[in-house]
């Protein structure tokens, strides 16, 4: 019995052999398919890699532009905002510069009113001055030549009428 333990023990080694060899050939032919798949998935990665290198520069190269544009658009807003404060206020000054003008000129049409009514009062006033200075010659010379009491009554009131017309001018 010894010996059919033995053999016994043979076929269990053998078996466990056979079993240990067919899982070594298995896990190998698994680890070969799966060492390929890895390599093949690492080559498919690595062109990734490589692929999105540049598109990483152009997107932190369009980053850096649009930080860029970012700091630009600010300032051009802070310009904007100070150049429509400062249009506001010209605005506001145009307008009170503007009112103040129509004011001078509204002044300068009453003026230039009055300088011409003067001016023809001033005309007419000197018509009348001259002629009364006449009536007044005539009267000095009536009065020097010993005219009668009626052409010198007469005199003075040609005259009084001249004083007259000047009151009511």
């Amino acid at each position: 019995m010894e010996r059919d333990v033995n053999l016994n023990l043979v076929y269990i080694i053998l078996i466990l052999l056979v079993a240990l060899g067919g899982t070594v050939i298995f896990y190998q032919l698994k680890y070969e398919t799966l060492r390929s798949e890895c390599e093949s998935s690492l080559a498919a990665l690595n062109e990734t890699i490589r692929n999105l290198s540049p598109g990483q520069e152009n997107l932190y190269e369009n980053l850096s532009e649009l930080n860029v544009s970012e700091k630009r658009e600010s300032v051009l807003a802070s310009r904007l905002e100070m150049k429509t404060r400062q249009l506001e206020d010209l605005s506001i000054e145009f307008a009170s510069v503007q009112q103040r003008f129509f004011e001078c000129r509204r002044d300068y049409d009453a003026l230039n009113v009055n300088y011409t009514f003067l001016e023809d009062t001033l005309d007419r006033h000197t018509a009348l001055v001259s002629l009364m200075q006449d009536k007044l010659e005539k009267l000095r010379s009536d009065v020097y030549a010993g005219a009668s009491r009626d052409v010198l009554l007469d005199d003075i009131q040609q005259v009084q009428d001249v004083l007259n017309r000047l009151k009511s001018n």
